[in-house]
């Protein structure tokens, strides 16, 4: 498991080492232009939308998060 996975297993609360439906953030980074994280409330959407954002800018893409979230959770967690 790579690096990557580990780190959106961490946030999706996924135990490392189990395999089973494991996320392939890596792959969904290079094939993906567009990735879009929505649901209902209290889903982990602005933690998972961080996890994506961040994995990407270590494998050296662009990236942007666009929140409509009056909380600002999400400017909140990234700084």
């Amino acid at each position: 498991m790579s690096d990557l996975n580990s780190l959106l297993n961490a946030v999706t609360g996924k135990p490392n080492g189990d395999d089973s439906n494991t996320y392939d953030l890596k792959k969904l980074i290079h094939e993906k232009k567009v990735i879009i994280c929505c649901g209902c409330g209290g889903v982990g959407k602005t933690t998972v939308s961080a996890a994506i954002a961040l994995a990407a800018a270590i494998e050296g893409k662009k990236s942007i998060v666009i929140t409509i979230d009056p909380a600002r959770r999400l400017a909140t967690s990234l700084g």
